[in-house]
């Protein structure tokens, strides 16, 4: 049962004790940790409703394509989810280029309408590292040691900066095979990207065998040791 409150009315169970703060609680949502709730209410005698009391769904963040980005958004009076066109409209600034847009939900205007004002919510454009272009990486030869050459990064013809733009890591890198390089982008890039690059495989040929010194005949299957090192001298 819902709480009741004289001379207003209940809208809902939100995250922060100003709905336009907080969201929304929905019994379907999942619960990961502690979370209080606040019982919000409203005013029955008011003819509009400002837009500033409403809850806006959270925007994902955005990667850049070079066109204006026009995330939809879905804004609740409660548990009443408002029209677009009907009840508000859209607009967006700065929504674009890399950095922080800006949509803005201002009320329908007209004869009867039920909501009154606007409000202003924040999101990401950020460049895509999935978009970016690494430079071919050389094989390698198996040498035992890990293998980490340096990617060369480009995004739109510009070179990218490591620990700035992006980060490195590796794995597979060590015996002959196929290794790899993740690059998870840092500052104006999210995301990531993988490549990868060979490590051959020493020839056998190329290989020193140590002597295998005499045994004695015991009657049984007799295993000794062989010792192989590369060119380098490695085991």
């Amino acid at each position: 049962q819902n709480p009741t409150k004289e001379g207003k009315y209940f809208i809902g169970w939100y995250t922060a004790e100003d709905p336009s703060a907080g969201t929304l609680y929905k019994e379907e949502m999942p619960i990961t940790e502690d979370l209080t709730l606040y019982a919000c209410f409203a005013d029955e005698e008011r003819a509009q409703i400002p837009l500033s009391e409403c809850s806006v769904s959270e925007i994902p963040l955005q990667y850049y394509t070079g066109k204006a980005l026009k995330p939809g958004v879905t804004v609740r009076w409660g548990s009443e989810v408002l029209k677009a066109g009907k009840d508000y409209k859209v607009t967006y600034q700065d929504n674009k280029n890399q950095g922080t847009a800006k949509v803005v939900i201002m009320a329908a205007t007209g004869k009867g309408k039920k909501y009154t004002g606007s409000i202003e919510r924040n999101f990401s454009i950020m460049y895509p590292t999935s978009k970016v272009s690494v430079k071919a990486i050389p094989a390698v030869n198996f040498t035992g040691e890990a293998h980490t050459p340096e990617p060369v990064v480009t995004y739109q013809r510009k070179t990218l900066v490591k620990n700035k733009d992006y980060t490195v890591g590796y794995f597979n890198n060590r015996n002959a095979g196929t290794a790899g390089v993740t690059i998870t982008g840092k500052g104006a890039f999210s995301g990531e990207k993988t490549v990868t690059f060979r490590i051959n495989g020493t020839a056998i040929s190329g290989m020193k065998f140590e002597k295998i010194p005499d045994v004695t005949y015991n009657g049984k299957n007799t295993r000794p040791i062989v010792t192989v090192r590369t060119k380098d001298g490695k085991t």
